[in-house]
């Protein structure tokens, strides 16, 4: 069910405040926007990044800050629907980094859920991937006709 503009508002917010800890690469402010739970869950798009608990998501946020001079992420085609305090995001994001020496730009999709716990939203899964490149428009799998 899509979120009434309040809840909307509310979450945009959250999720943009939290990218802007991340292009500062500050690891504590970055996860001051998610659930201290064991059992939050964050994803990135490399094979390994799969980090589970705040002290896990600590450190993949510092394996990628340790490989990365600069940041920042925009995010476009946000789509937020809630139900009571549930809220869920979806979004295709541009991640803009400086690494070894040049300017990289990855596209990307976000996926996030979220929480409202004593009047704010905080993050309990968020999953970064990207598109497959060898996988062509109309195709379902990689190769297929």
């Amino acid at each position: 069910m899509q979120a009434d503009a309040k809840t909307k508002a509310e979450v945009l917010k959250t999720v943009r405040e939290m990218w802007k800890a991340y292009a500062r690469m500050d690891a504590e402010a970055v996860l001051a926007f998610y659930a201290p739970d064991p059992d939050t869950v964050v994803m990135g798009s490399g094979s390994d990044e799969v980090y589970v608990g705040p002290k896990q998501a600590k450190r993949g946020l510092t394996r990628d800050f340790a490989q990365a001079r600069r940041v920042k992420v925009a995010l476009a085609k946000v789509r937020v629907s809630a139900a009571g305090t549930v809220a869920w995001l979806a979004a295709n994001c541009r991640f803009e980094a400086y690494i070894a020496g040049c300017n990289v730009e990855m596209a990307g999709r976000l996926t996030m859920v979220l929480e409202k716990r004593k009047g704010g939203w905080l993050i309990l899964q968020s999953h970064f991937a990207m598109p497959y490149a060898s996988q062509a428009a109309g195709q379902s799998f990689p190769g297929a006709g």
